[in-house]
């Protein structure tokens, strides 16, 4: 009778331990290998960090003045960024009406630099969005498949890295034409291959973690293991590339604008501010005309660096 009851109570707790067991394996199993599922939140904790850097605030605030005005450039100035004041021709600053002065046409330069930062606040994060959709397809696909793939990519890369930029620039949109359209595609095409290298070096670092091991044994697809398991992950290093090369692309901009490549008059563009203003340069009195637009210039890229310096700043920590 004693054994009966022991053979019931083995036949018992056997079932129990195949039903339980499988579960907590499957447990232990999906914790360990499953990604961080709450990147988003670390991604804003690590945002608000942000304020503990200097440099991170310095940047913030000179960019946030420049989005500011791009946004309420209508408010902010008396005049439109053509209009011409015909009883203030080359007025200096703080002359009356105009507190940055007037070009030699007699248009305002406050109001030029106001819609000039508007231009430049839409083409430069328009170009790296660009860019950065297009430098991680490349990235991705040849870190992630290698073989033919990543060589046709890598040369295709090296071949356009190959030219020097300024006259990769000056070749497509004197093809094409000056627009801002043709200046956003000049940017993407010069700035992707090195965004891709970027991105394949890192995909390179990632794809034979566990967690995307784990994705590929449940089935996932290349391209859903790219996006939600390897991307995410690359975020860091990404987002400190985008803010330097925001900060390049300012200057690629101003640089067009310089040669006449720019956006097409009478269009206010920073670096087109620069040009007419140089003609103007030895004439006593009358440098403020290519200064202060180069100042502009200046401060956007220092903003954009400095806020990268302080988003590496936070990398390091993490």
């Amino acid at each position: 009778m004693t054994e009966n009851t022991n053979e019931h109570a083995d036949v018992t707790e056997t079932p129990v331990q195949q039903v339980a067991n499988p579960t907590s394996v499957g447990d232990t199993v999906t914790s360990a290998e499953q990604p961080d599922r709450q990147g988003l939140a670390k991604l804003f904790y690590n945002l608000g960090l942000l304020r503990e850097s200097p440099a991170a605030i310095i940047g913030i605030i000179i960019l946030g003045f420049w989005v500011f005005v791009a946004v309420f450039a209508e408010l902010l100035t008396g005049y439109g960024p053509n209009e011409q004041d015909y009883t203030a021709f080359a007025q200096g600053p703080l002359s009356a009406g105009h507190w940055l002065g007037t070009d030699i046409l007699g248009r305002d330069i406050w109001s030029r630099l106001a819609y000039g930062a508007r231009a430049t606040l839409i083409i430069a994060p328009t170009a790296m969005a660009c860019a950065y959709f297009l430098g991680i397809l490349m990235g991705m696909l040849a870190g992630y498949y290698g073989g033919w793939i990543d060589n046709v990519i890598s040369r295709v890369s090296d071949i356009i890295l190959s030219f020097p930029l300024i006259i990769l620039f000056i070749v497509i949109i004197s093809v094409f034409g000056a627009s801002a359209l043709n200046i956003i595609i000049a940017v993407t095409l010069a700035a992707s291959p090195g965004i891709g290298r970027i991105v394949r070096g890192l995909t390179l670092d990632l794809r034979n973690l566990e967690y995307v091991s784990a994705a590929q044994i449940r089935g996932e697809s290349g391209l859903y293991i790219m996006i939600v398991e390897l991307l995410p992950n690359a975020r860091g290093p990404l987002i400190v590339d985008a803010c330097l090369r925001m900060g390049y692309t300012v200057i690629t901009i101003g640089i067009l604008g310089f040669l006449g490549l720019g956006l097409p008059p009478p269009d206010p563009d920073w670096g087109g501010m620069v040009s007419d203003g140089s003609v103007m340069v030895t004439v006593p009195g009358m440098a403020y005309m290519a200064i202060i637009p180069a100042i502009a210039i200046s401060s956007l890229v220092i903003g954009f660096n400095l806020l990268a310096d302080g988003l590496r700043e936070i990398s390091v920590r993490d």
